[in-house]
């Protein structure tokens, strides 16, 4: 079919008019806008009812499919598509990253506060996204149930505003076919698996009250009677910190301790190297500012055979019934951080050990370290080496060289009790002591006022069922990708008007059958 328009100003002949059959009469009114007469096209009007119209017959290529816009119908459902998906993923990223900083760790109730503000803010940004995700991909897909067969115009309608749960359930109702409510079935119970997945992420983790004691009973353990005390570890002394002292040191209500996983470590090895004793003299110098003269000092002399060093003792370590410890209290140990070197002297009592002598000579090396979950800088190893050194520096100064200082117990006192020769006591009776200076310091601090609040409970997160908080996002996040890129390959050869009139007889004609 052909138009011819013939006037002053233009002249068109053989103008093809796209979208009318032949021999239709078509006519153009005063602004060049054609139509055809009621009679080229029969189609009832949409508010009209169908309800009596045959059974519709199946016609898969009810929209055109067109080559042209092939690739730009699934380019774009699948790039608007591939945007949710990425804000899926960014917020899975989210719930990560929040679990990576807080969980496993002591927080205060603040941070529990600001942990969960992050989780509810991620979890309703993540559910209006699937939500809206979803919906959007149910509004692409409904040109593909369209374009599927022909169906009455009452059911067209239904499809082309069902944009709501409501709208679903309604229509599942009003279109009682089997392939209808087995869809509208399908897709609400997609959208409520999502959604009772995304709420049910809070439950997955716990909140627990932190303490570093165990939950079972402390009985028979080295701190249940005195938990305040360092006690001995078999192979070493330790002592468990305490965030706050006790306000007093009696059982009643007053008590208050704050205990935590800093636990301070004594331990030391001892030698019993062969030596040369010899009795010798030192010249020393007399104080000028008193005009003392120049004199001689008796000395011990110890000279160890295997490394040559020279050990000089006051003259009573050789018949004075205790014990002598001798140090630097300068920090010259090269044993390592937190190490300090101590010589003991240690008259004979009771029953020697094997190959022994009167006289037992000494070498040790005390090492207090804190546990690896101290804070930084709780005990600096300077300081830790000094309450290793601790038992021989007095202050009183042999007069033999000023560089060492000593110490003298009787043998009826506790670290005055002989050991025989034993290197392992010896070390044991050292570490015990240098755990001791530890305790005595950490109980015996000045009175401080601290700005702050007072010390409270701590919280620690954990996450109950890991692998079931993966499923759920990982499930979310992959069942969403591929419902966008089904519904672009579905979709990608349909003719999907850009801009669709609900009241348009030109669309709605290529849905509806036929009257």
């Amino acid at each position: 079919m052909a138009m011819s328009i013939n006037d002053e100003s233009s002249y068109v002949e053989s103008l093809p008019l796209q979208g009318y059959p032949d021999g239709a009469n078509v006519e153009i009114d005063d602004h060049g806008r054609t139509g055809s007469s009621p009679s080229t096209v029969s189609l009832p009007d949409v508010g009209e009812d169908f309800g009596m119209l045959p059974a519709p017959t199946r016609h898969p290529s009810t929209l055109p499919k067109t080559r042209a816009k092939k690739t730009s119908n699934s380019t774009i459902i699948l790039l608007h598509g591939l945007v949710r998906c990425i804000v899926t993923w960014v917020l899975i990223a989210g719930f990560y990253l929040s679990l990576w900083l807080y969980k496993d760790r002591v927080i205060s109730p603040g941070a529990k506060s600001v942990f969960d503000a992050i989780n509810v803010a991620l979890s309703i940004a993540f559910g209006l996204n699937i939500a809206s995700s979803l919906k959007e991909i149910a509004l692409d897909f409904r040109w593909w149930i369209l374009g599927y067969r022909r169906r009455p115009s009452q059911e067209v309608e239904f499809i082309l505003h069902c944009d709501s749960m409501t709208d679903l359930l309604k229509m599942m109702w009003t279109v009682p076919r089997l392939g209808t409510i087995a869809a509208c079935m399908t897709w609400l119970a997609i959208n409520m698996l999502a959604q009772t997945g995304i709420a049910s992420l809070r439950d997955i983790g716990s909140v627990y009250k932190y303490s570093v004691l165990p939950e079972q009973k402390l009985d028979g353990s080295p701190w249940a009677s005195n938990p305040a005390a360092f006690w001995n570890a078999t192979d070493r002394w330790e002592y468990v910190s305490l965030n706050s002292t006790p306000s007093n040191y009696s059982n009643g209500p007053g008590m208050l301790s704050v205990y935590t996983d800093r636990i301070i470590r004594a331990s030391g090895v001892c030698t019993t190297p062969a030596y040369q004793l010899n009795s010798t003299t030192i010249p020393a110098t007399g104080s000028p500012a008193h005009n003392l003269p120049d004199y001689t000092i008796m000395a011990a002399e110890f000279t160890l055979l295997e490394s040559g060093e020279t050990v000089l003792f006051p003259p009573d370590a050789l018949n004075a019934e205790g014990t002598y410890y001798l140090s630097s209290p300068y920090d010259v140990s090269v044993c390592g951080p937190g190490c300090g070197n101590i010589k003991v002297v240690e008259s004979a009592s009771g029953l020697s050990v094997e190959n022994s002598t009167g006289v037992y000579f000494y070498e040790c090396n005390i090492t207090v370290t804190p546990s690896p979950d101290s804070f930084p800088g709780s005990l600096p190893p300077d300081q830790a080496s000094l309450a290793a050194r601790a038992i021989a520096l007095s202050g009183a100064i042999p007069q033999l060289d000023g560089d060492w200082e000593y110490v003298f117990y009787n043998q009826g006192v506790a670290f005055g009790q002989a050991q025989n020769n034993s290197a392992t006591g010896m070390a044991s009776q050292l570490s015990r002591f240098a755990i001791g200076v530890i305790a005595a310091a950490a109980q015996t601090n000045q009175p401080k006022i601290v700005l702050g609040h007072v010390p409270t409970q701590g919280l620690r997160l954990t996450l109950d069922l890991p692998l079931a908080f993966d499923l759920i996002l990982g499930l979310t996040g992959g069942i969403q990708l591929l419902l966008v890129l089904f519904t672009a390959i579905a979709c990608g050869r349909l003719d999907i008007p850009e801009e669709m009139s609900l009241t348009r007889r030109e669309t709605l004609k290529r849905f509806v059958l036929p009257g």
